[in-house]
């Protein structure tokens, strides 16, 4: 009689209402059929434990009255399929790299629990541990920005719909690596002994690249990229990089200071120049 009142006036039921306790069980019991068997096969193929653990431990606890995210609508069709997914390849046979497929998967099915987000990131961290350059570290973060940019993310349905998409959370996670890499003094993409080492302050070279700039010396298409470039090469007396966010900026204020030193020198090479081209 139940089921024929839900098939009635299941148009006017939203996905985030609180199914019955019968359907809860019967969605619980089918998580608790089906799960263990998984999982087993997904360790044989040696997928991180920490995936597996959180996975067992998201699907369980969303019939926990007392934890978020509760059991609604959408997971009577949502799981199933996630199920089905996980299933199919566990049963896959072939040799393939299975950790990426599987947090591909979890990206596909949008199986955005905080937990499974957490492991993920420590997994990055700790392959970006054994790489020694910043390079590496940005070269090894591009590939994964380039791999979420291929993935595929469900939009008819997630694991906690209060959340972020859990492909969003993960960009964002990398491009704020990325730009902090950037900003990094550690950021050299060439040897030490490669870049020139002036004797201006900080202050100084940011008068002497935005005047330079100004005048149309380099040969860049954009500031930005004459900034990341200048940066690279030319060091303060310090043997310290300037960050090319700073060259990017002119504040006035803060260099006039500095400026009475670059206009002496400035000068000083207009006389030599003079000198030496006297006509």
């Amino acid at each position: 009689m139940y089921l024929r009142f839900e098939l009635s006036f299941s148009l006017y039921f939203l996905p985030s209402n609180t199914p019955p306790l019968h359907l809860q069980q019967l969605l619980s019991g089918e998580v608790e059929r089906r799960l263990p068997a998984i999982c087993d096969k997904l360790a044989e193929k040696a997928i991180p434990e920490s995936y597996i653990l959180e996975l067992e431990f998201a699907l369980k606890t969303l019939f926990n009255p007392c934890k978020q995210p509760f059991c609604n609508y959408a997971h009577l069709s949502y799981l199933p399929q996630l199920l089905d997914g996980l299933e199919d390849m566990a049963h896959d046979d072939r040799d393939k790299a299975w950790t990426d497929r599987f947090v591909f998967l979890m990206i596909r099915f949008n199986f955005n629990y905080p937990g499974f987000f957490n492991r993920w990131m420590e997994q990055v961290a700790q392959s970006l541990q054994p790489l020694d350059t910043a390079h590496e570290r940005q070269q090894y973060l591009a590939y994964i920005e380039h791999q979420l940019q291929l993935s595929y993310c469900s939009t008819d349905f997630c694991f906690d719909q209060l959340r972020e998409p859990l492909l969003e959370q993960m960009r964002l996670y990398v491009s704020s690596i990325l730009e902090k890499l950037e900003d990094s003094s550690d950021d050299i993409t060439l040897e030490e002994d490669t870049a020139l080492l002036t004797t201006l302050s900080g202050d100084e070279l940011n008068l002497l690249f935005y005047y330079l700039y100004k005048a149309k010396v380099f040969d860049y298409p954009s500031k930005r990229e004459t900034a990341k470039a200048f940066a690279t090469f030319i060091h303060s007396k310090t043997n310290r990089r300037i960050s090319y966010k700073t060259l990017e900026k002119f504040e006035k204020a803060a260099l006039e200071a500095s400026a009475i030193k670059m206009r002496r020198l400035l000068t000083s090479i207009i006389k030599a120049i003079d000198h030496d081209f006297r006509t």
